[in-house]
């Protein structure tokens, strides 16, 4: 049974960014069951005097011993207000406390036909499912939760809400405050249409949840429909891949990284999918020549890839001992985010003017490696693992977009070539 203080606490910190006449603003820290919310204390402490490790000001003087009263004194408040909560049998969260603190109205409910909240069901969905989905998943649906909070708190001044409340209203309000939110970010920190709307398909999940559990009325999804902004997937021509290929490095982490990229580009498999393999995952197929068999830690699928010598022949470099029955991993692989770091270093080299990350292998698996030469799109939907084949569609719809180009400079060459024959008449 976990302790109360893993489950509930109080801090305090300081924004350095934020100071004034060399004084600090002393911000407060809530946390309870992972999930924090934070107020200022309207308190401030000399720089010199703040102690990061602690989190307390630091010295004698009167000025510290009095600020360190006054924090204690929040501290305790805050404390009272959480024991307060848990004898009233009420479901609370830590954005309750904190505004129970600061004397913002807040509506807590005992009514049990009416007791479930979405935060609830937040917390609800990642206790179920934390067995079936993988880490990051999991983190993408608590990313959504604090998106519904900071929207919770700044269009409708309270911390949670019923789900018998949740309406159309309430999804395309959620949607235009994120649309001005991004107005007020820097570039780099907007959700763009995809985004929020992957955030409104995890409320749909949730809803769904309760739909099922009968703790909901109805469906508020009944009128809304996900507008999905068509994105078109960056991969390399055969003529990229090759300069790749043919790269010559001499820094051992940039020739691995080559390698394992090229790896993926012949195999479809995606980073962590990689990371996985081991020598047990290679198998005899039924044409008597060596196979992946493995399972998308995504989707849990099982996915079986004939190898190509492009891709045995990089696992050959790097397991020299193919024959051994002891279980080894196939490579040793950095970080995806190094990985990602060094692949621009390798487009740089080779004159490649895209975004080149891990990922782009797997497109190029899927377009210029099997679509382009003729692998029918079932084949290609099966090797990398997809739930439904309208997935890999979106590879063909690439392809499709290529012939067009090749059918064009064929065209412009047909032409030139009339003319041309005109002309010696």
């Amino acid at each position: 049974m976990k302790n109360e203080r893993d489950t509930f606490s109080v801090s305090f910190f300081i924004r350095r960014e934020r100071i004034v006449n060399g004084y600090l603003p002393i911000y407060c820290y809530i946390t309870l069951k992972g999930d924090k919310s934070k107020f200022n204390t309207k308190l401030h402490v000399p720089e010199k005097n703040w102690d990061s490790s602690s989190g307390k000001p630091k010295g004698s003087t009167i000025e510290v011993r009095e600020l360190n009263q006054k924090l204690d004194e929040i501290k305790s408040c805050i404390f009272q207000i959480y024991h307060d909560f848990k004898i009233s049998g009420k479901a609370f969260t830590n954005l309750n406390i904190r505004n129970k603190f600061m004397g913002i109205a807040d509506e807590l409910t005992t009514d049990p036909s009416d007791k479930y909240t979405l935060m609830m069901l937040f917390d609800y969905h990642q206790e179920i499912s934390k067995n079936t989905y993988v880490k990051e998943t999991l983190e993408h649906y608590m990313v959504s939760k604090r998106y519904f909070q900071e929207f919770l708190e700044t269009e409708y001044k309270k911390s949670d809400i019923k789900i018998n409340d949740l309406n159309y209203k309430f999804i395309t309000d959620f949607e235009t405050f994120i649309y001005k939110r991004n107005k007020r970010r820097d570039i780099s920190k907007t959700c763009k249409n995809n985004t929020i709307m992957r955030h409104i398909i995890r409320l749909r999940k949730l809803v769904s949840i309760a739909q099922n559990n009968e703790w909901i009325d109805r469906d508020p999804f009944v009128r809304f429909k996900v507008k999905y902004t068509p994105s078109t997937r960056t991969y390399l021509t055969a003529e990229e891949l090759e300069r790749i290929e043919e790269l010559e490095l001499s820094i051992p982490r940039l020739q691995k990284v080559k390698d394992l990229f090229v790896f993926s580009c012949y195999t479809g498999l995606a980073y962590i999918d990689v990371t996985n393999l081991t020598t047990h995952n290679l198998k005899i197929g039924i044409d008597k020549e060596i196979w992946l068999h493995t399972q998308r830690q995504k989707t849990k699928n099982s996915v079986s890839v004939p190898l190509l010598d492009q891709a045995y022949s990089i696992i050959q470099k790097y397991n020299p001992d193919l024959n051994t029955k002891e279980e080894t991993p196939l490579f040793s692989v950095m970080s995806n985010q190094k990985l990602n770091a060094f692949l621009k270093e390798i487009a740089s080299l080779c004159y490649i003017n895209k975004e080149l990350t891990f990922h782009v292998a797997r497109h190029t698996f899927a377009t210029t490696v099997t679509l382009t030469n003729g692998v029918p799109i079932e084949s290609v939907s099966k090797m990398l693992g997809h739930t439904s084949i309208k997935t890999t569609q979106i590879y063909a719809k690439v392809v499709d977009s290529k012939i067009c180009d090749d059918m064009t400079s064929l065209k412009n060459k047909l032409n030139t070539k009339n003319n041309n024959l005109k002309v010696c008449k």
